[in-house]
């Protein structure tokens, strides 16, 4: 995977919760926090987990909380991303 995008990263968190993510666009979201867009602390473990399956990318449980907004995730996936190319 070349890249994991805002939208990727709300496509998976809303399957994970099994609802849409807030209706505003993506980037004007990215740095609220997700307890603020609905997501709680076992759907965002399980957000990981999916983010882990399609990216291939490690996310310890115990990193999980100190992603807390879509741009820390985001920041966290692409950076271990770029480590493996």
């Amino acid at each position: 995977m070349s890249a994991f995008t805002l939208d990727d990263l709300f496509r998976i968190a809303s399957s994970a919760t099994g609802e849409p993510m807030d209706s505003a666009p993506p980037e004007q979201l990215q740095d609220t926090t997700f307890s603020d867009l609905g997501v709680d602390s076992l759907a965002l473990l399980e957000t990981a987990t999916r983010v882990e399956l399609e990216t291939g990318v490690e996310i310890p449980d115990s990193q999980v909380p100190l992603l807390e907004s879509p741009r820390l995730f985001l920041e966290y996936v692409d950076r271990r991303l770029m480590e493996s190319a």
